[in-house]
């Protein structure tokens, strides 16, 4: 979609603004510069990453990745492949040069903006970085080593000093680079829509479109002005090269699908281990549950041997009553005879002793008659059932990253997390090369909060905060 809209304003400021650079050529060259400069800082402070999603995929996305520097250089291509004498030569070719050097301007910020990411790893850390985006940081350097002599000499006081023949040899290396510029795009755009995402495969289609258009009308311009007006050789280029075209895409849409029956099979036996999960778990909880009855059905030996001690207590208990009860009537009996054989001085005095005699009577049958508790029944252990913070199975859990969703996949069995894998996710390779170290550090200290990857900061808190939120969709 961004080279899309990059073509479309790129002809409207080559068309309509033709007389405008041909005369303000300096004007335009330093909005380049300052376009670029702009570019460069908001890329290396990370300011880009608060736009709104609107602006950073339709507008930004075409200044600063690129989109519309190449595109100004496919209107450069164009013009060379355009009929002599034709209204849209008459109105381009004089400002061809002019827009040759925007556009060189424009790139140069791009690469000047990503390349503190690629050309460092490129050179420091290569066994991040994928083969195609090994090669694509290579084609890049070779781009910059031809687009930079054509951009100098393309200012034409320097034209003006130097031989029209050495000129014209240096210029035809911008074949060169019009090849390359393809090159680096499946480069990057083939991978990606391999992966599954279909929007590169619209990128894809639009360039391979452009290349052909271009090839088609230069060699038909080339075999025009050999005053061969027809052949049979254009044609059969063109349809050569778009079953090479074909071919390309085509390989990559097949990868696509290759990619998305392998994600299928993966979730399938995603499914199939949490049904053999949930097996083992219910087989788990069943032999828990016998445990836990015959815990309470067959008392231990330590039960048996407190249940024997309370009854040879209580038994020692009944005895102390009635021995208590026996020495209670001894005494009774004998204040009695005491009382018959003595002698009575007075009414009060034998009706105090008759009074002493009931109460110790009333006492002894008041302890006579007192009953012994039943012994109690043990206590049955109290059975504590197993709790688990987290449930069994596979979750997801999804956060923003540098310029993506990240969407991970979380196993947990027995409150342990034996798994985290990778769902899908759309963030730069270089980064998300490095952000999935991240992944091991979360297995081994069974916690989505470690430390993050050097580098790599954004795109490790977002896996990190996905397996998060995919914890907490387990929670129990």
């Amino acid at each position: 979609m961004s080279i899309i809209i990059g073509l479309v304003a790129a002809i409207l400021i080559a068309w309509f603004g033709a007389g405008a650079i041909k005369k303000h050529a300096k004007i335009f060259y330093i909005g380049a510069v300052a376009l670029s400069v702009v570019v460069v800082v908001v890329t290396w402070t990370g300011a880009d990453l608060t736009f709104p999603a609107l602006i950073k995929n339709n507008i930004w996305s075409v200044v600063a990745r690129g989109a519309l520097g190449t595109a100004i250089f496919i209107i450069v291509m164009m013009i060379g492949a355009l009929k002599n004498g034709s209204n849209p030569m008459k109105r381009l070719m004089p400002i061809r040069a002019e827009l040759s050097i925007i556009a060189s301007i424009i790139i140069l910020g791009h690469n000047f903006a990503y390349g503190k990411t690629y050309f460092v790893f490129l050179f420091t850390m290569t066994k991040y970085m994928p083969l195609n985006q090994i090669i694509a940081a290579i084609t890049s350097i070779v781009m910059i080593a031809i687009m930079v002599p054509l951009m100098i000499t393309s200012f034409y006081k320097i034209r003006k000093k130097m031989n029209g023949i050495t000129w014209k040899k240096l210029q035809r290396f911008a074949y060169v680079f019009y090849a390359l510029t393809y090159v680096h795009v499946l480069l990057l755009c083939i991978p990606l829509l391999a992966q599954g995402n279909l929007s590169y495969f619209t990128t894809i289609i639009v360039y391979s479109g452009v290349y052909v258009l271009y090839l088609y009308m230069r060699l038909k311009k080339a075999l025009l002005l050999k005053n061969v007006t027809r052949t049979k050789w254009v044609p059969v280029l063109c349809v050569v090269l778009a079953l090479v075209v074909c071919a390309i895409t085509g390989g990559a849409m097949h990868a696509s699908d290759r990619a998305t029956l392998i994600s299928a099979e993966n979730g399938q036996q995603e499914d199939v281990d949490v049904e053999e999960l949930s097996e083992e778990n219910s087989s788990l909880k069943e032999e828990e549950q016998m445990g836990e009855e015959e815990l309470v059905v067959e008392p231990t030996e330590e039960v048996v041997e407190m249940q024997e001690d309370e009854a040879d207590t209580n038994e020692e208990s009944a005895v102390a009553e009635v021995n208590k009860e026996t020495e209670s009537d001894k005494t009774a009996s004998i204040v009695s005879k005491t009382e018959n054989t003595s002698s009575s001085n007075t009414s009060s005095s034998n009706t105090s002793a008759s009074e002493g005699t009931d109460a110790s009577n009333s006492g002894s049958l008041s302890s006579g008659t007192t009953e012994t508790p039943a012994p109690q029944a043990p206590a049955e252990p109290e059975v504590v059932e197993p709790t688990t913070v987290y449930k069994d199975g596979s979750f997801k859990g999804t956060a923003y990253g540098y310029k993506s969703n990240v969407t991970m996949s979380v196993t947990i069995s027995n409150d342990k997390i034996t798994n985290v894998s990778v769902v899908s996710q759309g963030e730069d390779a270089l980064y998300w090369a490095m952000a999935k170290d991240v992944i091991g550090r979360i297995q081994s200290a069974q916690s989505p909060y470690v430390d993050a990857v050097s580098g790599a900061t954004i795109s490790s808190n977002a896996i990190m905060n996905a397996v998060a939120n995919a914890l907490d969709a387990a929670r129990n």
